[in-house]
């Protein structure tokens, strides 16, 4: 019975085109059929509103180009992703490469591909945007990176030189914005991995059939921890595979959501 059902959930929204709002059919007439593109996130100041503009397709990979609209900027950024068998996934990047999020394509994406002429299809005469529960806005007043001798450094930075690095808030008299200032004090540590902490010896894993069992690292380190696979999301309202990290008392607790 629950099979049934799920195959008729299915079926009742094949014809849906998420995470767009439209079917689309490119400038030339051309349809992208369903399962190309299958979820996506897009992570900007203010609230985006995300528009397709190009799809290429040649030799078994495929470039997709977006305009990302904001109160304050308009940005053009794409993703580009060889296929493979399975789902596959890209980063979104603009030309300088600032990161904006990422696209998933469908477990069938490499065979879809191979049945669409290989070429560039435009998507300039309907707009084409992505459903909204697959932005993300953050505020205009978060910080959206830092510029260090002329390069703007985005996503995980860190700063090596110096024992500490103190960090400030720095409020201007009459300025609305807000300033960080960042010293990095102390001299060059002598090592950056201490040899005094406690190995992983194993991982507890918690399973809905199995309950709660051990999981050891290969001579190698390496832990093996499967996961169930999930539905492709075909509407916004979707389940989507989250991983949370908490910290527990002896140790961290990984669970999907």
């Amino acid at each position: 019975m629950e099979a049934l059902s799920v195959l008729g959930w299915q079926n009742e929204h094949e014809l849906n085109s998420f995470p767009f709002t439209i079917p689309l059919v490119s400038d030339n007439k051309v349809e992208i059929p369903n399962g190309l593109i299958v979820d996506m996130q897009v992570v900007c100041r203010g609230i985006p509103v995300v528009r397709l503009l190009k799809i290429t397709i040649e030799g078994g990979s495929v470039t997709v180009l977006f305009q990302i609209t904001t109160e304050k900027e308009k940005i053009t950024a794409s993703a580009s992703s060889t296929l493979v068998v399975g789902n596959s996934y890209a980063d979104i990047l603009d030309s300088s490469m600032n990161l904006y999020g990422k696209i998933v394509f469908g477990k069938d994406a490499y065979a879809l591909s191979k049945k669409i002429a290989h070429g560039t299809y435009s998507f300039t005469r309907n707009i084409y945007s992505i459903e909204p529960s697959c932005i993300s806005g953050i505020g205009y007043n978060q910080v959206n990176g830092i510029k260090a001798l002329g390069s703007l450094e985005r996503g995980a930075i860190s700063f090596k030189e110096g024992s500490g690095v103190k960090i400030n808030a720095l409020h201007h008299t009459g300025d609305t914005k807000s300033y960080l200032q960042i010293n990095a004090i102390g001299k060059k540590p002598s090592g950056c991995c201490p040899n005094n902490y406690l190995p992983l010896r194993n991982i507890s894993v918690m399973s809905v059939s199995d309950g709660y069992k051990l999981v050891s690292p290969d001579e190698n380190g390496h832990l093996d921890i499967s996961t169930e696979v999930a539905i492709e999301p075909i509407n916004k309202e979707s389940t989507r595979q989250i991983i949370r990290i908490d910290t527990i008392e002896n140790g961290i607790k990984i669970e999907l959501l």
